[in-house]
């Protein structure tokens, strides 16, 4: 009898590959760090309303991915985002005429995934820090409260390139190619404000700003409704000169910025910051995973194709069909 596998990652890399192996009838614990399955499709709660911090929103152009965005879609955990993109350049604001088709989680982001998950085993707030393969070949998994978890058959890793370095041994491998795998970091602020943002824009994209890449009116995306609120998203250039800045000095910096392009005062009744280490796949590894049926390792992500939510699901998706098939060979 196969033994399970293990799946280190829930969002969407993660639950993509748990999905193929579960309806291929194979036995699956996924883990995560997480208070749920979102990854960077992650969004923070308050009382005044939800922030979606992560991931800004989604595209669908392979049609595979298109059948599930339909799918999520009539289950009402998708749905499409038309709201006014406006970009901004040089001090100029200007309409954004891209005509592209955006999607979103409803009524947070990462509800389709919740959805995607709800009849598989996810293990939540647990950080996998080491892997150990004993004798028999099987994996074992130690959490950060020093769990022990398996036998395994095969451990496939959703989370980050560099992360997944650290977790795997140094001499296996992939090491080379996660090596050659950048990604960049984006610090994120949400403002929970006192008033509406007298803006004819619902989010804005910056082109050469100083410090900002995005901001979102937050209660202005489908689903979401409650008090005004905007996420800001530095730029990859400023984020990484300032990753190990406090965030209380980053959400200064970034509510001073957001004041200069509305020209108008931020007084937030509450506000928080958020530090995407990994945020932005920048160097891909221009394949849709890695799969090692010697070691029975295998790693997806956005980081192997694309830096993109469709991405990260093809990569998943990839990697799963190629597990299902090992897992059979070896039944």
């Amino acid at each position: 009898m196969t033994m399970t596998i293990a799946i280190i990652g829930a969002g969407m890399a993660g639950i993509a590959c748990a999905r193929v192996l579960h309806e291929a009838g194979y036995a699956v614990n996924i883990f995560d760090k997480a208070r749920g399955p979102s990854g960077r499709m992650a969004s923070r709660r308050h009382e005044l309303g939800i922030c979606d911090h992560g991931a800004k929103y989604f595209t669908a152009r392979d049609p595979g991915f298109r059948q599930q965005v339909e799918q999520w879609r009539q289950h009402g955990a998708v749905s499409a985002w038309q709201g006014r993109i406006d970009v901004w350049e040089n001090g100029s604001i200007t309409a954004n005429n891209d005509h592209i088709q955006r999607f979103i989680g409803t009524p947070r982001m990462s509800a389709c995934l919740r959805h995607a998950s709800s009849d598989l085993p996810v293990r939540v707030g647990l950080r996998i820090t080491a892997l150990q393969q004993d004798d028999d070949l099987a994996w074992w998994c130690y959490d950060h409260q020093d769990g022990k978890h398996g036998p395994y058959s095969l451990v496939l890793g959703a989370i980050p390139a560099p992360q997944a370095a650290e977790l795997l041994p140094r001499q296996h491998p992939f090491q080379g190619a996660l090596a050659e795998v950048r990604m960049a970091p984006c610090w994120a602020v949400m403002l929970w404000l006192d008033a509406e943002v007298a803006t004819s824009w619902d989010a804005l994209r910056l082109k050469n700003h100083p410090v900002l890449d995005w901001i979102s009116c937050e209660h202005r995306r489908p689903g979401r409704g409650g008090e005004p609120r905007v996420v800001l998203h530095a730029n990859p250039e400023w984020s990484q000169e300032h990753v190990e800045d406090d965030p209380e000095s980053v959400t200064v910096a970034l509510r001073s910025a957001f004041s200069e392009i509305i020209q108008a005062p931020c007084n937030p009744v509450a506000q928080s910051a958020h530090r995407w280490r990994y945020a932005r796949s920048v160097d891909c590894l221009g394949k849709p995973c890695l799969f090692d049926p010697a070691s029975g390792v295998g790693l997806a992500g956005d980081w192997c194709l694309d830096a993109r939510i469709e991405a990260a699901w093809l990569s998943g998706t990839a990697l799963g069909l190629i597990a299902s098939q090992h897992t059979g060979a070896l039944s």
